[in-house]
């Protein structure tokens, strides 16, 4: 599985969850999918934030693994 970059650009923090966008695709991740190599929580998470994760097939749509924020 390789590496991919993107941009958040949705965040439900009250549900948990957040948006990643990367080449035109929308990426789902839960907060339980934020990496532990993160410096920050996902409590701070800003929409804009650079991000890189890990995609993987679901039958809802692509979801975004091992989230890190790249600040």
């Amino acid at each position: 599985m390789s590496s991919l970059t993107g941009q958040v650009v949705h965040i439900e923090r009250n549900r948990g969850f957040a948006f990643i966008r990367n080449d035109g695709m929308d990426y789902f991740f839960h907060f339980e999918q934020f990496g532990d190599a993160n410096e920050i929580p996902f409590a701070e998470l800003q929409v804009g934030d650079n991000v890189t994760f890990e995609a993987v097939p679901s039958e809802r749509g692509p979801r975004a693994m091992r989230v890190v924020v790249q600040r």
